[in-house]
């Protein structure tokens, strides 16, 4: 099977400037040996007014109405396209995978499940019988139509499909190429990126700040529901800096100027069974990373990253302290984050089991 590889189109409403994970699938298929077609017309929301629209789609009128247009022409475009080896519906593509299935009937058809709407409504506090009752056969219906299944953790094989593919989440080549070395002298530089949902647990480190004794500036980037508590918790703290949002195409080199990248801390079901794109990209962009001690993260990360329990903010501001005083330990952390990352998280070796699957699913056609 070593010279089978053919064509893997990528289709949906996905926006790949938005969720890196595409472009990890991308990157990694091509380095596999893949060639690569896109059909893509982004769905223009965000993910959680993504999931609140197909939990209550009676009252999303408007939103639906945009998602009808990228269908039609998705719908046009996918005509007169070539019928590819493989499709790769890309994220939040539960609705997207049925049309990839009448365009394309004769191709292996992929579901990247990287957000499965239940877990994700109830993460985002979409609640109601729309949440538990109607996402549950959206999800459903797509895993049906599905041929391959991907995932990005083995609890999430264990709480669904167990024919799963697993793909860690990865991080796109342009975070390994914005590496800077020799870090900075001065106070331990701390990032956090991300949309602060609870699962993130953003409260957790505004409350670390306020703990912490040692020189630290934190910069925080983004914005979402837990942002107004965390911004009290942090008030009139001149160590902090928030931007509301920053390019994708910009946020390698701006993670990569800091010492330390936080991963998550929340406590959330969600937040015990996957390992988060920031800690995959901090430790691709040459950072240091503090994340919670979770069981997916353990077994991905416990080399490479430090774990600190889960909703403790004093345990967090106790390594940020320990951290402050040790810059030398900050180095060698981040050197380690670094070459484990480019060993076992790049796009072509996160895909691999991809990979060998798809090979497998296209010489039974």
């Amino acid at each position: 099977m070593d010279d089978l590889p053919g064509s893997v189109l990528f289709f949906g409403t996905f926006d790949r400037r938005r969720h890196p994970r595409v472009r990890v699938l991308m990157e990694g298929l091509a380095g596999n040996g893949w060639q690569i077609d896109v059909l893509n017309v982004p769905w223009e929301l965000d993910t959680a007014d993504r999931v609140r629209s197909l939990a209550r789609p009676w009252t999303a009128g408007p939103a639906l109405g945009r998602l009808a247009r990228s269908w039609l022409a998705l719908w046009r475009q996918g005509r007169w396209v070539d019928a590819p080896d493989v499709v790769v519906v890309g994220y939040l593509g539960q609705l997207d995978v049925h049309l990839a299935c009448r365009l394309f009937p004769e191709s292996v058809i992929v579901l990247d499940d990287l957000a499965p709407l239940v877990g994700t409504a109830v993460d985002r506090d979409l609640g109601g019988w729309g949440r538990d009752g109607f996402l549950g056969i959206v999800q459903a219906a797509a895993a049906r139509r599905t041929d391959v299944l991907v995932v990005d953790t083995e609890e999430h094989v264990a709480g669904g499909d167990d024919d799963a593919v697993v793909v860690p989440v990865g991080a796109p080549g342009d975070w390994f190429s914005a590496v800077q070395r020799p870090r900075r002298p001065g106070p331990l530089r701390v990032i956090f990126f991300g949309l602060f949902t609870p699962l993130q647990g953003t409260s957790v480190i505004a409350q670390a700040m306020a703990e912490v004794s040692g020189e630290v500036e934190l910069t925080l980037v983004g914005s979402g529901q837990d942002l107004p508590q965390v911004l009290d918790h942090l008030q009139g703290m001149d160590s902090v800096t928030h931007r509301d949002w920053v390019e994708p195409e910009g946020l390698p080199a701006l993670v990569a100027d800091h010492d330390i990248c936080l991963g998550i801390f929340g406590t959330t079901s969600k937040a015990y069974r996957v390992v988060p794109n920031k800690v995959f990209q901090g430790m691709a962009a040459g950072c240091a990373v503090v994340t919670s001690d979770t069981p997916p993260q353990r077994r991905l990360v416990s080399e490479s990253a430090i774990l600190v329990e889960p909703g403790r903010p004093d345990a967090l501001a106790g390594v940020l302290d320990d951290l402050a005083a040790a810059p030398d330990a900050v180095l060698s952390w981040a050197d380690r984050a670094c070459q484990h990352a480019y060993e076992h998280f790049r796009p072509s070796v996160v895909t691999q089991a991809l990979d060998h699957r798809l090979r497998q699913e296209v010489t039974r056609r």
